[in-house]
């Protein structure tokens, strides 16, 4: 690379990124728009050189007038989120709109979002609908999820674990990174597929990898239930150990019965209730009565019977509210 203007690269990319980035431009001064969207995504994404906005947008635009179906699709997420450009979302639709009718999955599974939502477009339920089955079946993977789950729960179709189980498949072999938990799920309840644990376990892992709190949710009850693997209470615990970050009330109700595992090598009756009581206050049915137990017998916490009867009750009420949620979800 003959050029070294520190306006200009970013001197912290590797020098392979800085040339990729000179040959894209070479290139797309020449008029070829795969080359003029690869360096809308270099600035946008500071690649190879300073992140700007402003020449993001100005190569997407160019892109996009030769029906580059992918700049499109980036200049309504600039347009959307107000990079460069005022936040304009009758703009950012028209751009989806466009790049959707020439069959960008992307594109298609965002119109089903606005139209769900009414960002930028009328609400419109049906057409969400059909834009979502039109991007599933063109291989967009947060829509054949999201297709995954209405049939999961039966959302305007009838209730189908196969097809349930389909959509979550293809979804995870289009590297939608958050199926994981819900694929994982059809295969340690046998939804729509043979019950398989050890595949179970396989994505949850894959989730986990990415760091998503439910597949590490998931993959530390597995391992505190010894679900098929051997039930490791320190494996738990490892898979939660940033729980700090999360607002996940199974998780802190997990952590309550790790640290109360007379298996658990940090076992810890105090921290038990802590955690026990944090999943408690946000109406977490079993972590209510775990708390009203600590609360009656005094345990690591002052003994309260009044109050103990009042979070009994109060699991009780929960208990019975979460049963016929999920009976009528059928998850049960």
């Amino acid at each position: 690379m003959s050029r070294n203007d520190t306006d200009i690269f970013n001197l912290n990319d590797k020098k392979e990124d800085c040339e990729k980035f000179l040959r894209n431009l070479d290139a797309a001064g020449k008029g070829d728009t795969d080359a003029q969207y690869n360096v809308g995504h270099y600035y946008y994404y500071g690649i190879g050189v300073n992140r700007n906005y402003e020449q993001a947008f100005r190569w997407f635009w160019t892109a996009a007038d030769s029906n580059h179906t992918d700049a499109m699709f980036q200049l309504g997420i600039m347009m959307q989120s107000g990079h460069y450009v005022s936040a304009n979302p009758h703009g950012a639709f028209a751009q989806f709109q466009k790049a959707a009718e020439l069959g960008h999955p992307e594109s298609q599974g965002m119109l089903a979002i606005l139209y769900g939502t009414g960002d930028g477009v009328g609400k419109d339920p049906v057409l969400a609908k059909q834009w979502m089955e039109k991007a599933a079946r063109s291989g967009d993977g947060f829509s054949q999820m999201m297709l995954g789950y209405d049939y999961l729960h039966g959302r305007g179709v009838t209730r189908d674990y196969a097809k349930a189980f389909h959509w979550f498949k293809l979804a995870s072999e289009n590297d939608e990174p958050n199926v994981w938990s819900a694929l994982g799920d059809c295969y340690r309840k046998g939804l729509g597929t043979p019950r398989d644990l050890a595949k179970a376990i396989e994505c949850y892992r894959e989730g986990a990898e990415l760091g998503n709190g439910e597949e590490l949710l998931r993959l530390a009850q597995c391992h505190f239930h010894g679900l098929g693997t051997e039930r490791d209470t320190t494996a738990a615990r490892e898979c939660l150990k940033d729980i700090s970050d999360w607002l996940l009330p199974e998780a802190w109700f997990l952590m309550g019965e790790i640290y109360a595992s007379e298996d658990y090598s940090e076992h810890d009756d105090a921290k038990a209730a802590q955690w026990y009581g944090k999943a408690a206050a946000e109406d977490h049915p079993a972590a209510c009565y775990k708390y009203a137990l600590c609360l009656q017998q005094g345990k690591c916490v002052p003994q309260n019977p009044t109050s103990a009867e009042e979070w009994l009750r109060k699991s009780a009420e929960l208990y019975f509210s979460d049963q016929t949620e999920r009976f009528r979800l059928g998850l049960d």
